[in-house]
């Protein structure tokens, strides 16, 4: 895994497809700068609820507001995945959209599972970051098989 920092606030969309796979290519190409003779990838997600996008949660108090507006309620979680060669630049990038629905949460619940699930730690730990393995000369025509750098 190789962190590597974009401003993900700097990339935006009002479409949830094209923000994820916007993401997700920014962060492919980042992480393959150093590497020459890699295969990149990395991915992202956001939940689309009517017209508006919810991305990682900046604290416990957004990630409680977020339960509330989503309980019992429909929306789409939306993720993107990037595969990059960074040898050929060859990019490829899929995006799939999952309909959820919550049941009604209690109020009182929320604050509960925000301590229960630490959600921002998982959350932090995904941000900007992407797999890279390096290509054997005899992989660099495949692609089937990878070692890591």
């Amino acid at each position: 895994m190789h962190p590597n920092a974009i401003d993900e606030k700097s990339i935006r969309d009002t479409d949830a497809a094209a923000l994820t796979k916007k993401l997700t290519e920014a962060k492919a190409r980042k992480a393959a700068r150093p590497f020459d003779d890699a295969v990149v990838g990395s991915g992202d997600a956001v939940v689309a609820k009517d017209t508006k996008l919810f991305e990682k949660a900046r604290s416990d108090d957004e990630a409680v507001e977020f339960l509330r507006e989503l309980s019992d309620s429909a929306f789409q979680f939306v993720t993107s995945l990037t595969v990059l060669r960074s040898d050929t630049g060859r990019m490829l990038s899929a995006v799939e959209t999952s309909e959820i629905k919550f049941r009604r949460l209690e109020d009182r619940g929320f604050r509960d599972r925000v301590a229960r699930y630490p959600v921002l730690r998982y959350a932090r730990a995904s941000r900007a970051t992407a797999f890279c393995a390096s290509l054997t000369p005899s992989q660099a025509a495949t692609t089937s098989s990878l070692r890591c750098p």
